[in-house]
């Protein structure tokens, strides 16, 4: 038995080490087809304690660019001179100490040249004794979702800044959570009260509203909840019991839903404007009661009352001088006393409350000449009997010469009044879509980021960096635009290479393009300069080209060139795409039509940039304009001066 036993013993064990010898294979080979399998986002890695890599997943290809051979190396030849790097080195030494280290970022060399940002992890291996022999890791490649946050980091700096160089207080809140999303540091200058308080308590100003207002502007932002914009004026008080006026106004976002969702609106104090306008409503009363010529006629059109301007005009001390005198004693026999006699005359036939008014030249014993609003009107007593005949004159002189003044500047007026309505047509219109993308995917990530695969949130994030962009734009063509309107635009021209501007642009909208499979051609020579600003220059040629972009179809063609003439040069922007309507054609470059289309891939746009392209061109001493025919493309020709020939 013992001889037995001592036989199947060995036996026994060496079965047993086999089968764990296999499984160890097996689940090896398993780890390894995960290992080989990752996605294009995560790299494994093993170095030793010396740093030289002993291991790579075949993923360093698709992510770096590296074969696996190329990457059996220092690890620390990959490393680029970032800061990050420090910190990433410190975590790897403590790993190669036995101490488990928290997931850290560094930056790496793409074999082109480029860098990616990683995020990762690692752990110390240890040998059959013990001892700590490398380390392995995983690392995640997150520099689309840094560039992500980035740009959206840029676009609310971007959006704050805009904001808060609007005078009016600038708000936007969510219906459905009835919660406040975005308040202007102008609210507590206005109001005086902290914005954080608001954010807490959307209701709290209420607080501010005088007691006497304070019921009907509850019930008027209880309209917002169900669709009704808002446009009132109510009073604050403020420290010492001092009240201002403030004039709110907003309009209200619909979702998919036609549900009330988005409420954006300001709040200005027009306190001084009111009281500007008070002063101005006193002043015309005193100039109507005492500077109008007033006098009074008995029914054979002899004076009975003249008012001391009128006296004054007739070149008399007192009324006295003119008391049962008519306009012919006065004045003498010319046309004009006989049409103001004629005019008296009719108002004599009229009926009570009737009045004529006529515009009449006037000239005086002095040989003063004076365009008159005369209003004339019959005078009745209490018993209905017609008395007399009333007229005021007043001296339109001034204000004729000054008609031709307000004529000229009336469309420059126009244009400052559309240009404020389209601001919040733009704010409310082209931020709505985007906006509403951005909040509700991001949303969605931070909700139930784990139960999401990783093509969900690629595409989540494609889909928030996109509408990120878009509103990037829009602020973007904003920003310049309220520059150029405030003049607070830093103008700064010089000589430019209009090759190279052409090129910079093409380099910040060749991945529109390359998605359109469009071709894209710079026909401009270098050295071809012109004298402008560079910053507004390279504004222009990207909304021209962008443009282009957007109404080309696919495998479409954009060329750029230039015509040179002896005191400017002409840029042109030419494309095959689908053209512009003669109906919009003349309204592309006014600030009073709102224009704008869909591309051929359903771009949005706000028909802003085409504004912008305009003040800029004419700010450095330029011209803008268009030749298009539908269905067969469009050009647009840029004209700048060449240097030494600006005005």
């Amino acid at each position: 038995m013992s001889d037995r036993s001592t036989y199947e013993e060995p036996e026994n064990t060496r079965r047993t080490l086999e089968n764990r010898v296999s499984n160890l294979e097996q689940q090896l080979e398993q780890y390894k087809r995960l290992v080989e399998s990752l996605s294009g986002e995560y790299i494994f890695y093993a170095h030793d304690t010396s740093g030289m890599i002993t291991y790579l997943s075949p993923s360093i290809s698709m992510i770096l660019g590296y074969s696996q051979e190329e990457g059996m190396r220092n690890f620390k030849e990959f490393l680029t001179d970032h800061e990050m790097n420090e910190d990433a080195l410190m975590h790897s030494e403590e790993s190669l100490n036995g101490n488990i280290q928290p997931p850290f970022m560094n930056e790496v060399y793409h074999r082109d040249g480029s860098t990616r940002i990683f995020y990762n992890t690692e752990i110390p291996i240890y040998d059959e004794n013990g001892e700590i022999s490398g380390v392995e890791g995983i690392a995640h490649d997150i520099t689309k979702r840094m560039a992500a946050e980035e740009e959206l980091r840029k676009q609310e700096e971007i959006f704050n800044l805009l904001v808060d160089t609007i005078e009016e207080v600038f708000w936007i809140q969510d219906l459905q959570k009835n919660q406040l999303l975005y308040i202007s540091p102008k609210y507590t200058e206005v109001y005086g009260r902290s914005i954080k308080s608001l954010y807490h308590n959307p209701g709290s100003f209420l607080k501010a509203v005088h007691p006497d207002d304070r019921e009907f502007v509850i019930k008027a932002y209880r309209k917002i909840a169900k669709g009704k914009g808002l446009d009132l004026e109510y009073r604050i008080t403020g420290q010492g019991d001092t009240e201002k006026l403030i004039w709110s106004r907003s309009l209200v976002l619909r979702d998919d839903r036609k549900r009330p969702s988005l409420s954006i609106g300001t709040a200005q104090d027009i306190t001084g404007r009111k009281k500007a306008q008070k002063e101005k409503d006193m002043l015309a009363a005193i100039v109507e009661n005492v500077e109008d010529h007033a006098v009074i006629k008995d029914t054979l059109l002899k004076i009975i009352a003249s008012n001391p301007a009128n006296t004054r005009a007739a070149g008399k001390k007192s009324a006295d001088e003119m008391i049962g005198k008519t306009d012919l004693e006065i004045y003498g026999d010319t046309e004009h006393v006989r049409q103001y006699m004629e005019d008296d005359l009719k108002v004599l036939k009229m009926k009570k409350g009737k009045t004529l008014v006529n515009d009449q030249v006037f000239v005086y014993p002095d040989g003063q000449k004076i365009h008159s609003l005369v209003k004339k009107f019959p005078v009745y007593d209490d018993k209905n009997n017609l008395i007399a005949v009333a007229s005021i004159s007043r001296d339109m002189t001034d204000l004729r010469k000054a008609g031709q003044e307000i004529k000229e500047s009336e469309l420059e007026l126009r244009e400052t009044i559309a240009a404020k309505d389209r601001f919040f047509s733009i704010i409310a219109h082209d931020l709505k879509n985007p906006l509403n993308s951005i909040l509700g995917f991001s949303e969605l990530l931070l909700k139930d980021f784990s139960g999401y695969d990783k093509e969900e949130i690629l595409t989540f994030l494609r889909m928030i960096n996109s509408s990120s962009k878009q509103v990037h734009n829009l602020l973007e063509n904003l920003l310049n635009w309220s520059g150029a309107q405030t003049g607070r635009m830093i103008f700064e021209p010089g000589s430019i290479d209009v090759h190279s501007a052409v090129e910079s642009v093409f380099l910040h909208i060749e991945g529109n393009a390359w998605e359109k499979n469009l071709v894209i051609m710079n026909m401009v020579r270098p050295g071809t300069l012109v004298y402008a600003d560079e910053n507004m220059v390279r504004t222009i040629l990207r909304n021209l080209i962008s443009n282009a972009v957007k109404f080309t179809r696919p495998k479409g063609k954009i060329t750029v060139r230039s015509r040179n003439h002896k005191e400017c040069i002409d840029i042109l922007v030419t494309d095959n795409g689908i053209g512009i309507p003669e109906d919009i054609l003349g309204n592309l470059f006014r600030i009073d039509k709102k224009v704008t289309r869909s591309g051929t891939a359903n771009e949005e746009g706000t028909g802003l940039g085409l504004i912008l392209c305009k003040e800029f061109a004419e700010k450095n001493n330029g011209s803008i304009k268009v030749i298009s025919k539908a269905e067969k493309g469009s050009t647009f020709s840029l004209r700048l001066p060449r240097p030494g020939k600006q005005k």
